[in-house]
């Protein structure tokens, strides 16, 4: 490798930290200018196409991809990832087909990268599954098990993903993760309480996710002890400061045991994002404390926190019910100022303001 190739690749590898167009496109213009295509690094083209595809430039990365000399496996396991992460099943399913037609084999990212893909049908699925035990890679790397998992999980055959899980000779922190979230996503939180309980007794250090995971399966008033066992120990992992946890714990507070513990652990948190403030304003809705939602919303603008589609559509609803004209109206100057008045919620819930104000001229 010469030296301007070396500088290159560094300056590609730094890139893709922070990847974006403006630095993707003169880093690909250099490589063009490098001289003759033959003499180019494969590793190169792999690097950009794989720079294109982080930041969704499906169109740029294919447009390379087709252009390059030569392709190996990394090649086309980029571009199937690609595809499959943007959730266009048919395309990634039609380049690993190219992918075996010319010659080479599947590897545990090809396969793990195809299940990974949300459209990818079912039938295709299970021709996988026997490509990955034909060649070992089932129990070669936990991450086409998981990933397999994860696929019938969303096909709704949760004894298949549980099969899978089971069937792994190893597993990961990852592996656990993903099927206690299975088992919260059911319904399950027994089972996934359980698995849980095995992650803490293997002394594995426990990740953000696997709180995350744990707590979605936490619904009802039923699970409450679970869900305050499962808090004690989150406080104990030092995650009371991670706002996906702690908003999950909010989460769980809303639905097990009602608004007022909700509040008093949104309160008590370090922590608080759109989604925090989301959560809250969405269950004093149901519970009628309207006031008390224009007053999260204003607190929302001081603590720096940027409104979404949900919040408005919440606040614009609380305004309805209050018969608020003069704040509804100050809510859809700032819904315009966002640009969000042409979404679906917000729209339906401003149609319901003015017709409850009786102002529907506006």
């Amino acid at each position: 490798m010469s030296s301007i190739h070396r500088r290159l690749l560094v300056l590609l590898k730094s890139c893709s930290t922070t990847p974006s167009v403006r630095n993707t496109k003169p880093l690909h213009a250099l490589t063009i200018t490098l001289g003759p295509k033959p003499n180019q690094p494969i590793f190169l083209y792999n690097n950009v196409v794989s720079l294109y595809a982080s930041f969704g430039e499906i169109l740029s990365a294919r447009k390379l991809f087709d252009t390059m000399p030569d392709r190996n496996v990394v090649s086309f396991n980029t571009i199937i990832s690609a595809y499959s992460r943007c959730g266009y099943a048919e395309e990634a399913w039609s380049m690993f087909l190219d992918m075996r037609n010319c010659g080479f084999r599947p590897t545990p990212i090809t396969v793990s990268g195809l299940l990974s893909c949300d459209l990818l049908n079912i039938c295709e699925g299970i021709q996988l599954q026997a490509l990955a035990v034909k060649n070992g890679l089932l129990f070669a790397d936990a991450f086409v098990g998981t990933a397999l998992s994860g696929f019938y999980s969303r096909h709704g055959c949760l004894s298949e993903s549980v099969c899978a899980f089971e069937d792994m000779p190893r597993k990961s922190i990852v592996t656990f993760n993903s099927m206690i979230s299975i088992f919260g996503q059911h319904g399950f939180a027994e089972y996934s309480m359980v698995l849980f309980r095995e992650l803490v007794r293997m002394e594995v250090p426990l990740s953000r996710y696997s709180f995350v995971g744990v707590l979605s399966g936490v619904l009802s008033e039923r699970d409450l002890e679970i869900g305050e066992q499962i808090h004690g120990l989150v406080i104990k992992n030092g995650f009371d400061y991670n706002v996906l946890v702690v908003n999950s714990l909010i989460n769980m507070y809303v639905k097990c045991s009602g608004i007022r513990p909700a509040v008093k652990m949104f309160e008590e948190v370090p922590a608080r994002d759109v989604v925090s403030f989301n959560t809250i304003i969405g269950a004093l809705v149901k519970s009628e404390k309207l006031e008390r939602v224009v007053e999260l919303f204003l607190r929302m603008s001081m603590d720096g926190v940027l409104p979404n589609h949900t919040t408005f559509a919440h606040v614009i609803n609380s305004c309805a019910g209050l018969q608020n004209l003069m704040c509804g109206k100050s809510i859809h100057a700032q819904i315009i100022k966002n640009a969000l008045e042409c979404d679906v919620v917000v729209g339906s819930a401003l149609v319901d303001f003015y017709a409850k104000c009786d102002n529907r001229e506006d």
